[in-house]
């Protein structure tokens, strides 16, 4: 795990790394193709000869005025340039006009030659400089070439930035969700544990409830057989009971009957009573009568 990490966490570095490695090889390769040209004009230019190479006076270079008005009429202003006027003059023809003349010229001659060397070594200067100007331009346009490039790999090194920071983020996530993943899984193996657990209990159970369903369908045969029982007893008992309000009907009618022989016989016996009342005060009477007969 360790070792992992390390790698992942090495990874943006070594990109980075990588990116300004080929930021460089693309600035040495321009530099390279920037002298390699340079070193090609500079031997073109050895080659050529500076007499006929370029033809142009600068009017900064004549110091003296009077060999400035020495020149032919024949030099005309080709362009100016920062204040610097480049003269197209047939310098040979005016140095061989100077020849033919007198002797009293050979003094000017002798400027003017000077002046022609100068000028010569003004034109190697001039065509260094624009040499060099061009290669500057050259150098100049490689340059912002580069820069593009550099602002390109940089905004592509902030995106990639970017990239790695979102992958990190996803990396964060993904690590969340394997954590939960994994307390998912182990919550699961507990759980099927309890599952199995719970499938032994549901087991002993079902054969728990199997020999009490047996003993209960045992007790209902026999409550069935009970009831059986019952019902014929109590069918017995309602032809029992019918019997005895049979019976209890007769006995009633035997109170009635009684009631009435019981009501018949006192009314007897208040006649008998009666009767012997009025047959004892007859037999007194008729005592009463012998004896007065007497």
């Amino acid at each position: 795990m360790e070792t992992s990490s390390r790698a992942e966490v090495m990874q943006p570095a070594l990109l980075k790394v990588g990116i300004s490695l080929a930021i460089v090889s693309v600035a040495g390769f321009f530099y390279s193709k920037i002298m390699t040209r340079k070193v090609t004009v500079i031997k073109g230019c050895s080659l050529e000869t500076p007499v006929t190479s370029l033809k142009t006076i600068s009017y900064d270079e004549l110091d003296d005025e009077d060999s400035f008005h020495s020149l032919p009429s024949t030099c005309i202003p080709l362009m100016e340039d920062e204040g610097s006027t480049i003269w197209d003059c047939s310098l040979a023809n005016t140095v061989q006009d100077l020849e033919t003349g007198d002797g009293a010229k050979s003094e000017e001659i002798l400027v003017l030659r000077s002046n022609i060397g100068d000028i010569e070594k003004r034109e190697w200067e001039l065509e260094n400089q624009f040499i060099r100007y061009r290669d500057l331009k050259e150098q100049e346009s490689l340059l912002m070439q580069l820069k593009n490039m550099l602002l390109l790999e940089l905004a592509r090194v902030e995106f990639l930035d970017r990239e790695i920071s979102s992958l990190e983020t996803d990396k964060i996530i993904l690590k969340n969700l394997v954590e939960n993943y994994v307390g998912v899984l182990g919550q699961l193996e507990d759980w099927k544990s309890e599952n199995r657990l719970l499938q032994r209990k549901v087991k002993k159970l079902l054969r728990r409830t199997r020999k009490q369903s047996r003993v209960i369908g045992e007790q209902n045969r026999r409550i069935e057989a009970g009831e059986t029982a019952i019902l014929a007893s109590c069918d017995a008992l309602e032809t029992r009971n019918d019997i005895i309000k049979k019976l209890e009907d007769k006995v009633k009618e035997l109170y009635t009957i009684m009631d009435q022989m019981q009501q018949e016989k006192n009314e007897l016996l208040r006649k008998i009573d009666l009767a012997e009342t009025s047959a004892s005060s007859i037999s007194k009477f008729s005592f009463c009568r012998l004896k007065v007969k007497v």
